[in-house]
């Protein structure tokens, strides 16, 4: 829908000046989009004036008229149009809002919109009575910023570069009149704030004592894991239904056949660096399925209990000790010895024999119960008998890397001690 309009007043305020003029110079035609009226795009069609300035000291000459709440200076689109572009684009952003602008007839791109927001200027915030302070992660580990929030409206008020008690003390000293401080359990913010607003109540918000309580009750559950048992079956209630099988698919066929080859090959006697040669897979993937049984996902049975992942617990590592002294437990009293040694004594005892003797390192590290066969090689790798060969002959090899000198001929010789002599 195409509009022909123009303007009707005789006299135009010089924007650089203000001076009113009436004198004429020019005309010419503005095209300006408008908003959409019952579904279809409007395209206003405006015949501006150019007008003389007639103050001498502007440095103007002449200016073109602007129509008020209509047109803006090198504006494509009405003041109206401008205003509802700009709220789509600070609720739904660049690709959202582009979307919905093509609906609503007014289409534009999503850098249009990018460009709207980056135009928007800044809100007036009044300094808040009741101040929300916390940090956020610039880099995560690495840098962190502080980001104040007016707990009242809910909306961001500002955010510091750093995460210090000088930076926020200096904002709070720029910033008078804030009677409430909701904060975490923190040091640097307690410290800013005490110091730039010494008036102000200071309290933890509801997120913080929630997630403080919630890291409580989890460590305390943890402690006391061993105290918690099933509850008894009820009388005459249906026994618990069995977990379903989980069907196979084709990467899990894939993991099975890779893992079953791995083991395989290292049972013929093969090295990790051997074994990943021969099947011609990444060393780190050798290491992996060896360092297991049986992989994630494809233990016996299939089910989704099985395939569970398993959580570390305080309760665990005893569990896990106590399997250990188990373990040897036999073996010390087969050979006869006075006093129970430490596991960690019988575990060298047993990796030593056992690589001397000629056992894989990778059974070695199954019988140890070691979760992954890079601990088992830090531990006990130079007790394999090829290490010290390998050791050996490190020497030999760098040195066979340097660039042979052949030798020189007879003639070469007797030249070389001609010029030596006769230096």
């Amino acid at each position: 829908m195409q509009v022909a309009a123009r303007a009707c007043t005789g006299e135009a305020v010089c924007t650089r000046c203000g001076t009113v003029s009436r004198r004429v110079h020019s005309s010419y035609r503005r095209r300006l989009a408008d908003t959409a009226a019952g579904g279809r795009e409007v395209l206003i069609d405006l015949q501006a004036r150019r007008f003389f300035c007639d103050d001498p000291a502007c440095s103007r000459t002449t200016f073109a008229e602007q129509v008020p709440g209509l047109t803006t200076r090198y504006g494509r689109r009405t003041s109206s149009l401008q205003a509802v572009l700009q709220a789509v684009a600070l609720a739904l952003g660049g690709r959202a809002g582009a979307r919905l602008t093509a609906r609503l007839s007014c289409a534009v791109s999503r850098s249009t919109l990018i460009r709207l927001i980056r135009a928007a200027a800044d809100p007036d915030h009044r300094t808040p009575l009741v101040l929300g302070v916390d940090d956020f992660a610039l880099r995560k580990g690495h840098v962190y910023g502080t980001i104040l929030v007016d707990i009242e409206t809910r909306r961001p008020v500002d955010m510091l570069p750093e995460r210090s008690a000088e930076s926020f003390r200096t904002w709070l000293d720029t910033h008078p009149g804030v009677e409430i401080i909701c904060r975490d359990r923190g040091g640097c913010y307690a410290e800013g704030a005490a110091q730039g607003a010494p008036l102000a109540a200071q309290v933890a918000d509801r997120w913080h004592l929630r997630h403080n309580l919630a890291q409580a009750v989890k460590r305390a559950v943890a402690r006391h894991r061993s105290c918690l048992q099933d509850p008894p079956a009820e009388p005459g209630s249906a026994p618990a239904a069995r977990a379903t099988p989980v069907p196979e698919g084709g990467l899990a066929a894939r993991t099975r056949a890779r893992h079953a080859e791995v083991h395989a090959a290292l049972a013929r006697g093969l090295t990790l660096t051997q074994a990943s040669r021969a099947l011609r897979l990444d060393p780190k993937t050798v290491g992996r399925a060896c360092s297991a049984r049986t992989r994630p996902g494809c233990a016996s049975g299939g089910t989704r209990e099985s395939a569970a992942p398993r959580r570390s617990t305080p309760g665990c590592a005893i569990a896990a000790t106590k399997a250990a002294c188990a373990r040897w437990k036999p073996a010390i009293v087969a050979a006869g010895s006075p006093r129970t040694p430490r596991s960690t004594i019988c575990g060298i005892t047993f990796a030593s024999t056992a690589l001397a003797k000629g056992v894989p390192i990778s059974e070695v590290s199954r019988w140890l119960g070691h979760r992954s066969i890079t601990t088992t090689v830090d531990l006990y790798g130079h007790l394999v008998p090829e290490a010290s060969k390998r050791a050996r002959d490190a020497p030999g090899r760098s040195l066979r890397r340097v660039v042979h000198v052949p030798p020189m001929c007879p003639r070469q010789r007797q030249g070389s001690l001609r010029r030596r002599s006769d230096g």
